[in-house]
């Protein structure tokens, strides 16, 4: 099972973030990447050095297994046949709604936040549903390869990619909508929520107040 889980690990990588930026230089000429760009926030590098320490961590994980797999922090555990079985499916859904997600963005598809830059609002697709629907299905990815090849190492990249994106969408992403995109935006926070559907919602009363919250 490792062996599958480092080719899925780079399919997801490949397909995520590869096919996307080649997407957006055919459309744009540009890459999207605008996460270093000197308008960069503080909280947003520490956010995504985090989501790439995550990234690479779960890929290293089913890598150690197979070279050094008597090391506890990534020896794989026995799990049942069933509990693979859910983790192929749940990371074969969590790239599903990476790709579809990101295509639904079009032109608007970043790799961070550049604070001086406006992007349209994207509320249609699975961006109905959830705010973050990219975000979720990262997560999904991530979760659904660890238990593929469930190790310590393994869980704690879920736990770090968990952390590293709430502080993105909270602290970086959240506040810049909300200014950019002032009401019509905060009406989209009360409607829809921010990674599950119907949870983290802010009421309209209240949306106002901080766009952290």
């Amino acid at each position: 099972m490792p062996r599958l889980t480092v080719v899925l690990w780079l399919f997801y990588v490949s397909i995520s973030l590869g096919m996307r930026i080649w997407i957006q230089v055919r459309t744009t000429g540009r890459t999207g990447f605008v996460l270093l760009r000197n308008r960069s926030s503080a909280l947003q590098l520490i956010a995504s050095a985090m989501f790439v320490s995550a990234l690479l961590a779960g890929l290293m994980s089913p890598i150690l297994a197979l070279s050094f797999s008597d090391h506890p922090l990534w020896r794989p555990w026995a799990a049942p046949p069933l509990v693979s079985i859910a983790g192929a499916v749940i990371y074969a859904g969590g790239v599903t709604m990476a790709v579809v997600a990101q295509l639904t963005m079009g032109r608007s598809w970043r790799i961070g936040v550049d604070a001086g830059e406006e992007t349209e609002l994207i509320t249609r697709g699975p961006f109905r549903i959830v705010r973050n629907p990219i975000f979720c299905a990262l997560q999904l990815t991530a979760v659904g390869l660890a238990l593929l090849c469930s190790t310590r190492l393994a869980w704690l990249a879920c736990a770090v990619q968990a952390i590293a994106l709430e502080l993105q969408v909270r602290g970086v992403e959240e506040p810049y909508l909300a200014r950019v995109h002032g009401e019509v935006y905060l009406d989209y926070t009360a409607r829809v929520g921010r990674f599950l559907p119907g949870l983290g919602l802010r009421p309209r009363a209240a949306a106002g107040a901080d766009p952290r919250a």
